[in-house]
């Protein structure tokens, strides 16, 4: 049995490129790192250490339109169905992450979807096997067409008292206590109604409008260099496909 095994100068040519697209990976990884932490560190500056003790409490339910999970139950999967039941394990890099996730019928979707009715600007948080894991919901075309696994709940903020990115900053703030609520275990369950009642310092739309307009290039920003690293994963992965094919 004879395999395809490239030059060793094509191997070469190869594992540089591979070397260089993983070393922009990694780079891409820091800045986002370093972007998130200046988005939390303004929060704080703003709103834990700028915290005023004449500020309304609010409960974080106050501040959504819904808090809600996926699905309690199975789905029957159904393959290149174009409707997608996303899981704790799709959750990657602030991101969905569709490569594996399940793929289920119409008819099961739209039982749920009534439910989630998944938006751009929604929030997901894993509740359940790993509590904690956040992203914000993009506007791209497969959203409409996916849906939640029980383990995933799904938070609507209500725009004019809680934009997307205030509400992320907010809850990632808070994410310590939030655990404690589930037991103090990342791998506990989060109850969703401990979650709505959860009470807050609420320091008016005034502020949050400003702080919401200043943070606003900080998380498009992350949002680009995620993207950015899913393309050049693939380009990596597809280089790794490269050097199992090509010929002498």
């Amino acid at each position: 049995m004879q395999l395809p095994i490239p030059s060793i100068t094509k191997q070469k040519e190869i594992v540089k490129e591979y070397n260089v697209i993983q070393n922009r990976i990694a780079l891409n990884q820091q800045l986002i790192q370093k972007l998130e932490e200046t988005a939390q560190a303004i929060y704080r500056e703003w709103f834990v250490e700028g915290a005023d003790e004449n500020w309304e409490a609010k409960s974080i339910g106050e501040l959504c339109n819904l808090i809600t999970d996926g699905k309690h139950g199975d789905c029957q999967n159904e393959i290149n169905s174009g409707y997608y039941f996303v899981s704790v394990k799709d959750l990657i890099n602030g991101d969905i992450f569709y490569d594996n996730v399940r793929q289920i019928t119409k008819k099961d979707f739209e039982e749920t979807h009534r439910r989630t009715d998944l938006k751009p600007g929604d929030i997901l948080l894993t509740s359940s096997g790993t509590i904690g894991r956040m992203i914000i919901v993009k506007e791209v075309p497969k959203t409409n067409r996916t849906t939640l696994q029980k383990s995933v709940a799904i938070l609507k903020p209500i725009a004019e008292l809680s934009p997307s990115y205030y509400l992320f900053s907010l809850l990632n703030s808070e994410m310590k206590n939030i655990i404690e609520l589930a037991g103090g275990s990342t791998i506990a369950n989060l109850l969703l109604g401990d979650l709505k009642r959860y009470k807050i310092r609420y320091p008016g739309q005034p502020l949050i409008i400003k702080f919401e307009k200043l943070i606003t290039p900080i998380f498009r920003n992350i949002e680009l260099k995620n993207k950015e690293n899913q393309k050049l994963t693939e380009l990596k992965d597809l280089l790794l496909s490269k050097l199992a094919t090509i010929e002498n």
